[in-house]
């Protein structure tokens, strides 16, 4: 498996004071079903940084409607970080609910995964719509953006190489 050298794309389509749409384009050589099981095993590459306690090995999907997203703690607790909504296996993902400082904040999104087919390659699309009310939803924007964008090529690389790291 490797990219395709054609260059992907980010961008954040919108901001306002009602919330922001990011969205995130690559086109990859794997197969549908393969894009598809990476997806679902997001404590393998999703960044440790990015959960409660620092452990991607503790953040799993449950793959059914109603799973979650979620993040086992060590105290017994528990996190849900977004909810699972709609699944075609090999096709698509969708989740929602707000990531992170989000949930404190009472904003919401929708967060899709999509696999395209294509003639010699597949593409990963990946968007991630927050809604909500608050002066400060213009200024998280490109933070969660940023944030995005490294699980999107975190993920990227994990179905490249089957890690996530860089390398560097």
């Amino acid at each position: 498996m490797a990219f395709i050298a054609t260059p992907g794309w980010a961008e954040v389509v919108s901001v306002n004071q009602g919330g922001f749409a990011l969205n995130y384009e690559q086109a990859v050589n794997a197969a549908p079903d393969e894009i598809y099981a990476a997806m679902t095993r997001i404590g393998e590459w999703w960044h440790p940084a990015h959960s409660w306690e620092g452990k991607a090995e503790n953040l799993y999907m449950d793959m059914r409607i109603g799973g979650c997203f979620c993040e086992k703690l060590s105290n017994g607790g528990g996190v849900e970080h977004l909810r699972l909504v709609y699944f075609a296996p090999g096709k698509e993902i969708r989740l929602t609910g707000g990531l992170g400082p989000l949930q404190g904040m009472g904003m919401g999104g929708a967060m899709v995964w999509t696999i395209t087919p294509g003639e010699e390659s597949n593409t990963v699309r990946w968007t991630y719509t927050a809604h909500g009310h608050g002066d400060s939803i213009e200024t998280l924007a490109p933070i969660v953006d940023s944030v995005q964008q490294q699980a999107f090529d975190r993920l990227l690389r994990y179905i490249e190489t089957g890690s996530p790291e860089t390398g560097d």
